[in-house]
């Protein structure tokens, strides 16, 4: 008995000090300092913080760049475009109109960061749709010229920085401004197609109520078949309501349909149309951090821009007296002083073009962002298969291969 308690005890013993050797390195290794935590770490398994990239996307130079001459190319198009109305002896729609998007845009994005959302809505609305309804209503053709003639640099512009921000999403490279424009110039037809399908159609669509109305309710005798009918007309306009509202939810996503999958038009438009419906909460879920993120975005840089603009102007003027900084601050005066004035004044309103031309980039690089996760979550596929031209058997633009011991890319992508 003696001895079995003794043997008992010294095994208790040896398997305590084996347990210890054994629990010693763990422990140990436990409390061994790792550093802090990252945000690659916390977000493992989600797929939505890369819409958080979309600023820092924006921001580089050539997409900012290419922005900005976009910019600049709609303002002379417009110039130009309402030169020719003045001409023609009608009055001048191309300011006006952009002035008051950019306007009810400008608005919408300051009530949505005072959280009033309300607000917000209408005035995104009262700037875009009711603005383009009044005209549609009032001046159809002086509106379908007008978008005839801005709607190609607008979606060219928009297809070079897609590409640009959707090869570097998918590859880290950083492609040249030079070639972003290359590839989307290519591509005009396709741009230009997916964005005026939808407008087709509506318009076909519109046209279709208003001649079907004049023929049936504007006779007596016909207008007892037109009340019949009527019914029919509403579900057209219920057609025509739907397509309108998937056309601005969706047009964000046309630009980088056609230049990330190498697609055409009529393919962009039905994989625009399937990727927002398809997962439509997280479709919402993912414009809403869009969203909030661009009206935050330009806020920072209007202050910015605009504290630069003023410095710049009240320190280079300081000392100048206040007649001679106006003469040259506003382009008046005549001879060197107004050489002068006119070489500020076009110093200045190429800076001016920094905040449209940043925020046309960040709209172009959230939308590539946005179609990437899309087609993540509906198709499985991965957000780093970008269709490249160079190769002929269609190998997408992958990310560097991870080292060993990495998450792979399919583990990244498959949370929310």
């Amino acid at each position: 008995m003696d001895l079995g308690t003794t043997q008992l005890q010294s095994g208790a013993q040896s398997g305590a000090q084996s347990g210890a050797q054994t629990a010693g390195p763990t422990s140990s290794a436990w409390r061994r300092p790792y550093g802090p935590v990252t945000l690659a770490e916390l977000t493992a398994g989600l797929i939505w913080p890369a819409l958080i990239k979309a600023p820092s996307l924006a921001l580089q130079p050539p997409r900012l760049a290419v922005g900005a001459a976009t910019a600049a190319a709609l303002w002379l198009v417009s110039w130009l475009f309402d030169r020719s109305l003045v001409a023609m002896g009608e009055a001048p729609l191309a300011r006006d109109l952009m002035l008051g998007m950019a306007t009810g845009l400008a608005d919408a994005a300051w009530h949505l960061l005072s959280l009033r959302l309300a607000d917000s809505v209408d005035a995104a609305s009262g700037g875009t749709v009711r603005l383009l309804a009044v005209l549609a209503s009032e001046r159809p053709v002086a509106l379908a010229l007008f978008l005839l003639t801005h709607l190609p640099v607008w979606m060219v512009g928009l297809g070079a920085i897609s590409r640009m921000a959707a090869v570097d999403m998918a590859g880290h490279l950083n492609l040249p401004a030079r070639e972003g424009l290359r590839f989307a110039a290519r591509r005009w037809a396709a741009l230009l197609g997916a964005a005026a399908i939808p407008l087709i159609i509506a318009g076909a669509l519109a046209l279709l109520l208003q001649v079907s109305g004049w023929v049936l309710l504007s006779l007596g005798g016909v207008s007892v078949l037109g009340a019949i009918a009527y019914g029919l007309a509403l579900l057209i306009g219920l057609v025509l309501a739907v397509l309108l509202a998937g056309f601005a939810c969706g047009t964000v996503l046309l630009a980088p349909a056609v230049v990330i999958e190498g697609t055409d038009s009529a393919d962009a438009v039905q994989r625009t149309y399937a990727y927002l419906t398809g997962r439509l909460a997280r479709a919402v879920l993912y414009a809403a951090i869009a969203l909030v993120q661009g009206a935050a975005t330009f806020a920072v840089l209007r202050w910015v821009l605009g504290a630069a603009s003023d410095g710049a102007a009240s320190l280079a003027t300081g000392w100048l007296g206040p007649d001679r900084a106006a003469a040259l601050l506003s382009g008046g005066g005549g001879g060197a002083g107004g050489v002068s004035a006119w070489i500020i004044g076009a110093w200045q309103g190429g800076f001016a073009l920094l905040l449209p031309g940043a925020m046309i980039s960040l709209y172009a690089c959230s939308g590539a962002v946005l179609y990437l996760l899309l087609r993540r979550i509906n198709d499985e596929q991965d957000i780093s298969d970008v269709w490249s031209p160079e190769s002929t058997s269609n190998t997408p633009v992958r990310r560097p291969t991870v080292a060993a011991g990495g998450a792979s890319s399919d583990a990244e992508d498959g949370g929310l």
